[in-house]
């Protein structure tokens, strides 16, 4: 029995592997563009884009750098406007001095959420209050731009007739557990970016199907709305047609949502307008978070709000986690210990799949190869988190994320995935 098993875990890994390798060549990877002679630099002919940026205690990360390097843009027609997201430290005074530096920027001064708002999607609401830009892009305080990155992104979406476009970072990793844990969240957006490529490329070839509404709010409807989907939107790089987002009754439509970068592609793509997510590795970047403890709040709050207080996801979940990615290591180390070679091969076979996996996908961030023997690590760790999840929501303090409870007792993630009932404007 556990011969087939391990066999059949061997298998998933092996397709998986097979699959990505064949479909890599269907990747869009952005590169950015240059001036060409023939297209004119009129700020007219290119529409006013609206840049949010939602920034909460800000002070000791890349602030400065970052808002810096969206100013410096050669997309002519662009003004960007900087939510202070009731920071606590000097962000405020940081975001004035930079403002009188550049007349483009403005700052507004961030409400205390109202009920049933969480704080990202408030803040990004208030910006586009102010928004006069026919396109609006959402970008992080933490990311940094090509200076042709904007005019890249508008020049594709219009291209291409999109609705709204994000673009995935190149993440530079700091810390060994940046290497191990990042990549193994981030891997499974690329995989999602190369079937939306491939059905993008094949779609025109079979006839289109109508849009379904998804409304539950199972983990299965999000990893469909990652892999499934034809597209899928990306916090940290997201630039959506002012009308699509008034479609959708504006930043109101994901209000309570923890996952508010995932649900905006979602709800767009249920209303009909075309979304796409592609490789934008050489046009922005942003450094990974430092520490283990970063990185457990910061993918707590992902994997909590696709489980929720159920038990039986978090077991299901998180013993999924460790029987295909973590145990293949440990029973191909004791089936060679124990000479059970009817074991120890189908593991290791197994093992290297899902290593070789890791560091073919993880090439775009600069990872090294040899991290991806260490993809096992980051699986047990999302296990860990999802086995405690239920714990977290229902007895302990639940998730914190910048300061603020986003998950637990005192926010409503029941109501993640649901369509918003009262729009707001946009």
């Amino acid at each position: 029995m556990m011969e087939i098993l391990m066999w059949g875990i061997a298998l998933f890994w092996l397709v998986l592997l097979l699959g990505v390798l064949r479909l890599h060549r269907y990747r869009i990877l952005l590169r950015p563009l240059e001036w060409a002679s023939e297209r004119s630099e009129v700020s007219s002919e290119w529409p006013l884009v609206s840049v949010l940026v939602p920034a909460r205690n800000e002070e000791h990360r890349i602030l400065r750098e970052a808002l810096g390097s969206i100013l410096r843009q050669d997309y002519p027609n662009v003004e960007v406007l900087v939510v202070n997201d009731r920071s606590t430290d000097r962000t405020s005074e940081i975001l004035r001095e930079i403002a009188r530096e550049d007349a483009r920027m403005q700052v507004i001064e961030g409400e205390e959420p109202p009920p049933g708002w969480l704080g990202k999607p408030f803040a990004l609401h208030q910006a586009s209050l102010r928004a006069r830009g026919e396109w609006l892009l959402a970008v992080d305080a933490d990311v940094l731009l090509h200076p042709a990155a904007l005019r890249t992104a508008v020049q594709f979406a219009r291209d291409r007739e999109l609705d709204a476009l994000s673009l995935l970072p190149r993440f530079e990793d700091v810390s060994f557990w940046d290497r191990v844990i990042e990549p193994q969240a981030l891997n499974l957006l690329r995989v999602g970016m190369l079937v939306a490529a491939w059905r993008e490329r094949t779609r025109r070839e079979r006839p289109r199907r109508r849009v379904r509404s998804v409304e539950a709010r199972h983990p299965l409807a999000l990893l469909h709305a990652y892999v499934g989907d034809r597209a899928f939107t990306i916090g940290a790089f997201t630039l959506v047609r002012r009308e699509a987002l008034r479609g959708i009754g504006g930043y109101a439509a994901i209000r309570g949502e923890v996952l508010d970068e995932t649900i905006l592609g979602m709800r767009l793509r249920q209303c009909g307008y075309r979304v796409a997510a592609v490789d934008g590795t050489l046009l922005i970047r942003t450094p990974a978070r430092g520490t283990l403890r970063e990185l457990w709040e910061a993918y707590s709050r992902s994997i909590c709000a696709a489980i929720g207080g159920h038990w039986l996801r978090a077991l299901v979940g998180g013993g999924a986690l460790l029987l295909l990615a973590v145990s293949p290591p440990f029973v191909a180390l004791w089936g060679m210990w124990q000479r059970a070679w009817f074991l120890a091969i189908p593991a290791a076979v197994a093992y290297g799949a899902m290593s070789v996996l890791s560091a073919r996908l993880s090439e775009g961030d600069g990872t090294p190869r040899g991290y991806g023997l260490l993809a096992f690590l980051g699986y047990a760790v999302f296990a860990l988190i999802a086995f405690t999840a239920p714990w977290r929501l229902r007895f302990g303090r639940g998730v914190m994320w910048r300061g603020r409870c986003v998950c637990g007792a005192r926010s409503k993630i029941q109501a993640s995935f649901a369509m918003a009932e009262h729009p707001g404007d946009v």
